[in-house]
């Protein structure tokens, strides 16, 4: 992917993560006249799993339920430790005869390294890729997949929708995205936009000592499958209690920068992970994490502490605290 936007960017700057290259910065921040409809060519670490038993065996790993994964469907799953802190964040795509894993830049090979650890006697192969691309797509609600890319995954939100998609290298992803009309952002400013979205990070929203209550990532699992790593205290966590902190999607009338703490009242009770001074619909995003105690009686208003705005939380009703 580097040489093809070197062909439209020549001058752009890379972060070198592990054997990936992220691009610094492609779209001018005065040039992006719509967050909707961009996109971030983000090279994922991608992991084949082929075998008679590769369902079964991921199925006892990880927080998706894979058993019931169709062909060409894909869901967002985390492989958590024994008691339950998420370990690998990562999107589970399906084909035929095999599973894609897709993972953050550089953790590829610690997931394999995982897996194979758990691998005993299971019909299992796993095998790195780097002839597929991956991008993550900020379009409006409701836009079609783009021809010769496979969805991965795709969340629906009031500011629009994001979707993870994947693209052969022969056919020239990043081409055909900016011929359909969207603009690609570099690293610098898709951490901008990815808030309003409530697009987490790990390693900047969250942590391997984050339960995925704590994280927001309650999609990501399934309460319903069987046993796997894990499974226990998360299930716990989610029948008989409630975490002491959470991750909340905000906004606010003006920017709102990373580091900040929340105060209501003379009272400190959360922090931005990842802030924003890029305007998305006539609001500022922000996530924090929020204590939850507070949400029980909210007496005060929530501010901002180092700029004093006034925040109104988002609300996602199937992800509750």
């Amino acid at each position: 992917m580097r040489a093809e936007i070197l062909r439209y960017f020549p001058h752009t700057q890379f972060v070198e993560v592990g054997p990936h290259s992220l691009p610094l910065n492609l779209t001018a921040r005065e040039d992006l006249t719509s967050p909707i409809r961009a996109f971030f060519p983000f090279s994922k670490g991608i992991i084949e799993v082929s075998g008679a038993d590769r369902k079964s065996f991921l199925q006892g790993l990880c927080t998706a339920d894979v058993l019931k994964l169709g062909e060409r469907e894909g869901v967002r799953c985390l492989f958590t430790d024994k008691n339950g802190k998420i370990h690998f964040d990562c999107f589970l795509w399906a084909n035929s005869d095999h599973l894609f894993l897709m993972t953050d830049p550089g953790e590829e090979a610690g997931l394999v390294q995982h897996l194979e650890f758990y691998r005993i006697v299971e019909q299992v192969e796993l095998t790195l890729r780097d002839n597929l691309d991956c991008f993550y797509l900020l379009l409006e609600e409701g836009q079609a997949p783009l021809a010769g890319m496979q969805v991965v995954y795709r969340q629906k939100k009031a500011q629009g929708e994001w979707v993870v998609a994947l693209a052969e290298q022969q056919d020239q992803g990043f081409t055909s995205l900016q011929k359909e009309g969207l603009r690609p952002v570099g690293f610098e400013l898709f951490e901008e936009l990815r808030p309003a979205f409530e697009l987490s990070r790990s390693g900047v929203d969250f942590d391997n000592q984050r339960l995925p209550q704590e994280a927001g990532l309650e999609r990501a699992v399934s309460f319903t499958k069987g046993c796997y790593i894990g499974q226990e205290p998360i299930s716990r966590i989610a029948y008989r209690g409630r975490v002491k902190h959470k991750l909340f999607c905000f906004k606010g009338p003006n920017p709102i920068p990373s580091g900040a703490p929340l105060v209501a009242g003379d009272q400190e009770v959360g922090v931005v992970t990842s802030g924003s001074s890029i305007q998305v619909r006539g609001f500022f995003y922000a996530l924090a994490y929020l204590e939850t105690i507070w949400l029980k009686e909210p007496r005060h208003p929530l501010y901002c502490a180092t700029s004093e705005l006034l925040l109104d939380r988002e609300i996602d009703p199937q992800a509750q605290p």
